[in-house]
């Protein structure tokens, strides 16, 4: 049987968080263009900001899967500037992306509310 280990889930959540703050900051452009989010490039990279924070809260934290709470605020905000983007073009990637923030907003709720092994 499989058996998921909450921390170490916890612990990937973080290092996305990071990498795709990352992102956010330094390629803005490219990520608007991919969601079709009509956002200033600035407000994407206030959101590699708050991505970052969440990431290394997790990381550095004792309780890192508690810590995953800090992702879900950030999820609605991500998945409300999506769907903004979805009219007009580029609908079926906004589609897309609202699909996969969901899913990882699925997984930051589950894994926060499992808490630390």
């Amino acid at each position: 049987m499989l058996r998921l280990d909450n921390r170490a889930l916890a612990r990937g959540l973080g290092w996305f968080s990071l990498g795709l703050g990352i992102g956010e900051l330094l390629a803005p452009q490219a990520i608007r263009r991919s969601i079709n989010a009509p956002v200033p490039p600035g407000v994407l990279k206030l959101y590699g900001l708050r991505e970052i924070g969440s990431g290394l809260l997790i990381l550095f934290s004792q309780r890192p899967a508690k810590m995953v709470w800090s992702r879900v605020p950030g999820d609605l905000l991500d998945i409300t500037t999506v769907l903004a983007g979805m009219r007009g073009r580029g609908r079926l990637e906004a589609i897309g992306a609202v699909t996969l923030l969901c899913l990882v907003t699925a997984l930051d709720v589950f894994v926060a509310a499992n808490g630390d092994d």
